[in-house]
């Protein structure tokens, strides 16, 4: 049986996992908790307790990209996954990933270094002491939700000589758990986006609020392609892009013309490297 080390940074590790016994991953995470006497909110990270199936995670991508128009670009969330499993749907024909956390994903951007041709998106919430960061990392960035924030990257991308794509995170739905523009505060703010002359602005990004029905869901993505229409009417004409919809709702956002879609949990479920996402169901 293997040994299980818990470094001072709260990382597990597993020695010699291909003896893992047969054990099932509610009783495999159990074990590890109780040995470590610890709870799954303390533990910082955990090492796959799945063999990558390549074939499970090809099939669901072939299944998402049968049921989708050729023109809406597929954006895999692979925040919570690991390498291996990015790598798996690679193979399957994937270029688009998204992640949301700087650190982490420059990590996985090293080990996939030899996978020239990904397309990394940054779709989190960007802190502002992360923009620099994040516009040298990243070939686009989803999450411009605020005018200090495009003009900190606009001042970056200057001094990079980097100029990731950028979407402008809008709210069109109350929400006090997401950011973003409403229309008004960003018709507001166009004057001085304008004066931005280093930012690449190609579109809008939103987020659904919880709880949506279906037509709701549908009226509020359908706001955001109208908000697209009006500032293309005002001479922004370079905003084409809609990210919209993810695994739960990326069919109504197609419907409201959404041109890429982020989709995590059809792809990468059972291949989740985060506890956080992970623990708290198996031990439920």
């Amino acid at each position: 049986m293997e040994r299980i080390v818990k470094k001072n940074s709260g990382y597990i590790i597993y020695q010699n996992q291909s003896s893992r016994p047969n054990i099932t991953e509610t009783n495999l995470v159990v074990l590890v908790l109780t040995a470590l006497r610890t709870t799954p909110h303390e533990v910082c990270k955990l090492t796959p307790m799945s063999d990558i199936n390549p074939e499970s995670i090809a099939d669901r991508i072939h299944t998402i990209r049968s049921n989708i128009p050729a023109n809406v670009k597929l954006v895999a969330v692979s925040k919570y996954t690991t390498t291996q499993a990015i790598r798996a749907a690679y193979d399957a024909g994937v270029r688009d990933f998204g992640e949301s956390r700087v650190q982490d994903s420059k990590v996985k951007q090293e080990e996939l270094a030899d996978l020239t041709d990904i397309t990394w998106h940054m779709i989190g919430s960007l802190q502002s002491n992360k923009a620099r960061q994040a516009i040298d990392q990243f070939d686009w960035i989803h999450s411009i939700d605020r005018l200090s924030l495009a003009e900190q990257c606009d001042r970056h991308i200057a001094d990079l000589g980097k100029s990731p794509k950028l979407l402008l995170q809008v709210k069109l739905a109350n929400d006090p758990n997401k950011s973003g523009w409403s229309e008004s505060e960003l018709l507001a703010d166009l004057p001085r986006l304008e004066k931005l002359q280093n930012l690449d602005i190609v579109g809008l990004m939103t987020i659904l609020p919880l709880g949506l029905d279906e037509s709701q869901a549908y009226e509020v993505f359908s706001r955001v392609g109208v908000l697209a229409e009006k500032l293309r009417s005002l001479g922004w004409d370079n905003i084409c892009e809609l990210s919209m919809g993810m695994s739960a709702d990326y069919a109504i956002a197609i419907r409201a013309s959404a041109s890429m879609i982020r989709v995590g949990s059809q792809i990468f479920s059972g291949y989740i490297n985060d506890p956080n996402k992970d623990l708290n169901k198996l031990i439920s």
